[in-house]
């Protein structure tokens, strides 16, 4: 949960603003992504799935500017979260997870 507005962006493509006014319902719900980042002026975070994500949930409204969450029902989940300083943009989340990609293939 984000209390700070900020930038949301999910691995199956698609971004939404995060600032509690919840109109982002086309981005929420919907692909199978396997990490996700939001991103502000003040922070960078980033979720990284290292079992198979089925479903991406997002919520943004009231005071809380953004929910996320990759879910898995019914088996373990093994998820990786970073933080660090503010960013323009995805790009950090974007060349950990291709990194890590790589190293799954061999």
């Amino acid at each position: 949960m984000y209390a700070v507005d900020g930038i949301a962006v999910k691995g199956s493509r698609g971004q939404a603003v995060m600032d509690g006014v919840g109109d982002n319902a086309d981005f929420g719900f919907a692909g199978q992504p396997q990490w996700f980042a939001a991103f502000g002026p003040k922070y960078r975070s980033a979720c990284f799935a290292l079992t198979q994500a089925e479903g991406f949930t997002y919520w943004d409204s009231g005071t809380h500017c953004g929910q996320m969450g990759l879910g898995c029902p019914g088996a373990t989940e093994r998820r990786v979260f970073l933080w660090g300083p503010g960013t323009e943009n995805a790009d950090f989340a974007k060349e950990i997870w291709n990194a890590y990609a790589e190293t799954i293939k061999r």
